[in-house]
């Protein structure tokens, strides 16, 4: 267990080699306990970086997805920490509550989260911390418990602060934080997202997060306005140096439990201070490779049934289906991606010059067989790669 700076420092180190030098499966293999698992889950993360900040350009490579490994890397490098060195790292930020109330710190899987718990701790503040789970069903929060069990995650330090994790959408777990928060605070993870939730229903929110819509089930502002519990954001941050900034933000909606509308305003007003830590520093967000297909910047038109090509008037206008598909780079190869699913196949550079040609100007279908043939343009078809120009506006 690291107990000194200088151990720390050197572990540091031997972190950035393995994350920015060690390439393929080994590094995977070599901490079962990172999120991210495989080769798809940084294309994952990377495609949702790219869409929710409008990236001019898809870098699969890029940097972002090494240093996304390396910042989780030092998260389970603190869980091996003596907590006492850890405090000394910690710098809390922000105006902390009254100790006698309590609170429902809502708080994001950015940074060293993991570092809460010390946080908590020197506060001497009496909390339960709790991780809430999408509607997967119970099955995927009890695999999330044995998932943390076996791999050691929160054994391998046995002075932290164990967390519950529960169903969002389970009224007895409502009820469980409910009752908390009668003698307790509670700090809870919200950046859990849903693709899509009935509005109708009081237990679903949607917020936006920079160009997004998303949505979360959640009664917790609820429970807040009902029990005139404050709700207070809470995000830390890693610093150049490897330590650790904890902010704390004044209670949303300005404390204020009439606020209009405030069973929404009060998430929202979460994320949109979340939003400016993730600006500066979006790698080190661990729930990138959860996203998928959740953070599109506009949702993809359904396009239904199509006939097959040979059925279409060779005058007929096609275009190039890029809401749907990107082109990326792979291991010295052009691939396609389709975004709503991430299946990828290979595509030749000539191939991608035409398609992209394809949205400058109109072709015919009889012009794009001249130059494709008739056996890939129908497969092009078939797989809405290639698409009228009238399905495109």
């Amino acid at each position: 267990m690291t107990k000194n700076t200088t151990n720390y420092d050197e572990n540091v180190a031997l972190l950035r080699d393995k994350a920015f030098g060690k390439k393929g499966e080994l590094l995977f293999e070599d901490y079962p306990s990172l999120t991210i698992q495989s080769d798809a889950d940084l294309l994952f993360a990377t495609l949702n970086k790219h869409h929710l900040f409008e990236d001019p350009i898809f870098d699969r490579d890029s940097k972002f997805s090494k240093e996304l490994i390396y910042y989780q890397l030092l998260n389970i490098l603190d869980l091996r920490c003596k907590h006492e060195f850890l405090s000394k790292r910690i710098t809390l930020k922000g105006k902390l509550p009254a100790k006698e109330r309590p609170v429902i710190y809502c708080s994001f899987h950015h940074g060293p989260y993991l570092q809460l718990f010390q946080a908590f701790k020197m506060l001497k503040r009496k909390f339960s911390f709790i991780i809430i789970s999408p509607d997967w069903g119970e099955r995927i929060v009890e695999r999330q418990k044995k998932q943390n069990k076996s791999s050691g995650m929160y054994d391998s330090n046995p002075e932290l602060h164990q967390p519950k994790i529960i169903g969002a959408e389970s009224l007895d777990n409502a009820l469980e934080i409910y009752k908390t928060l009668k003698n307790e605070s509670v700090v809870i993870f919200i950046d859990t997202f849903v693709k899509e939730a009935d509005k109708t229903k009081k237990r679903n929110k949607e917020i936006q997060l920079f160009n997004s819509k998303l949505f979360l089930h959640s009664g917790i502002p609820d429970i807040s306005k009902r029990l005139k519990v404050p709700i207070i954001p809470v995000v830390s941050e890693r610093t150049k140096d490897n330590k650790t900034e904890i902010n704390f933000y004044d209670p949303v909606c300005h404390g204020d439990f009439n606020f209009p509308n405030y069973e929404v305003e009060a998430f929202q007003e979460c994320f949109d201070l979340f939003s400016t830590h993730l600006k500066k520093h979006p790698e080190q967000w661990d729930q990138w490779q959860y996203l998928h297909n959740n953070l599109l910047i506009e949702p993809i038109p359904p396009i239904g049934e199509l006939p097959p090509l040979e059925e279409q008037n060779e005058k007929t206008v096609l275009g190039f289906n890029a809401k749907l598909f990107e082109v990326f780079e792979r291991n010295k190869e052009l691939q396609l991606l389709k975004i709503d699913d991430y299946q990828c196949f290979k595509v030749s550079q000539k191939l991608v010059e035409i398609l992209q040609e394809l949205n400058q100007a109109d072709y015919t279908l009889k012009e794009i067989k001249t130059v494709l043939g008739d056996t890939l343009c129908s497969d092009l078809w078939a797989r809405r790669v290639l698409i009228t120009k009238n399905h495109l506006k």
